[in-house]
């Protein structure tokens, strides 16, 4: 996960937050007999507000888009772009005047569209997205 951040106020900062292809590889049968393999891949963006309740200790919430892609050897179309809302908490440690070491804790409750359309791996994969990160924050 990486992330950049502006403050706007004495307690209270905006930022953007990426988090590159959280991926497993899957297989699953098909309702012909035949067993399909591939690769679930998803990308989350997220906006956030950050609320510093100590020096060491932010809360976090925003909404994110989350692009999902799927590789292997089925037929059908990929799940489809979607949108979540994101809940944390923050633990930054200064580095540098604008450099921050943030140990970090997200959850991202997802919309998941059609999990019944093939192949199933979403129902697999659940709405809830716990992500555990260490990062780097540039403040502005």
């Amino acid at each position: 996960m990486a992330g950049v951040s502006v403050q706007v106020g004495r307690r209270i900062s905006l930022g953007a937050e990426i988090m590159l292809e959280r991926s497993f590889d899957f297989s699953e049968r098909a309702l012909i007999g035949a067993t399909i393999h591939g690769t679930f891949r998803e990308t989350i963006i997220a906006g956030v507000v950050r609320y510093e309740v100590a020096p060491t200790l932010q809360l976090v919430g925003g909404m994110s888009v989350i692009t999902p892609q799927l590789n292997g050897d089925f037929i059908g179309p990929s799940p489809e772009t979607t949108f979540g809302a994101v809940a944390g908490v923050d633990a930054p440690l200064s580095i540098a005047p604008h450099l921050t070491f943030v140990p970090a804790f997200r959850i991202h409750l997802i919309r998941r569209t059609d999990p019944d359309r093939p192949p199933n791996i979403l129902k697999q994969v659940g709405s809830l997205v716990f992500v555990p990160a260490l990062l780097f924050r540039v403040t502005f």
